[in-house]
This record gives C-alpha cells, structure tokens and sequence, in this order.
C-alpha cells in the first residue's frame, strides 16, 4: 500500500468476477480483509474501495454468504464515517434482493 502498487478497483473487479464462481469463499475474504484493515486507516480505506469495487454484476448470482462481506464494508464505512459512495456499488445493493441478514446490511448501508 505504502508504495503504490495495490489498485482497489482492478482488485475489486477481480473479486466481483470470482464471487459468483465459488472460488472465492466470502466469510474466509470477509476475516482476511479484516486483518489488513486492521493494520492501519489507509489499509482501512482501500479495504472499502476494494470491497465497494467488489459490488459488480448480477446481485443474484453473489453468493449466499456475501453478506460477510457486506458486513465489513458496513463495519469499515461507520468508522469512516462514510457512505457507499460508489454507483456501480450502490446500483448493486440497490437491487440485491435477498433477505435476512443480506437485507439489513443492505439497508444499513444504503442509509449511510
């Protein structure tokens, strides 16, 4: 990060084309993207952009337990104090219509 060589967005497209093939698991992506939030408020920032970038495509075909990852993004963008301020991520949540937990970090963070 310190050097300029993590993209969010090319690394957020990559996750977005992944998720719908399985390959990616997103509560394992979810814990790893923590640990490097974790590290420091710049690391917490890219994590954002990168999960933000990661909200592409068709919303139905996320898998079932993308709302680990909705979750930290909801996590990371309250301590920010910051919204979903992406359009291709909002437009994403927007029309995701799963429920249950899915739902309310749906909702929360359209409402940041």
């Amino acid at each position: 990060l310190g050097q300029g060589r993590v993209d969010p967005r090319a690394l957020g497209g990559v996750v977005a084309e992944l998720l719908p093939t399985g390959f990616l698991k997103p509560k394992r992506l979810a814990k790893a993207l923590a640990e490097v939030a974790a590290a420091s408020p710049a690391h917490a920032t890219t994590v954002r952009a990168v999960l933000q970038s990661a909200l592409r495509g068709d919303p139905d075909a996320a898998p079932r337990d993308i709302a680990a990852l909705l979750s930290l993004l909801h996590e990371l963008s309250v301590a920010a104090g910051a919204r979903v301020d992406d359009p291709q991520a909002r437009a994403w949540l927007e029309a995701q219509r799963r429920g249950g937990r899915t739902k309310t970090l749906r909702g929360a963070l359209l409402a940041l």
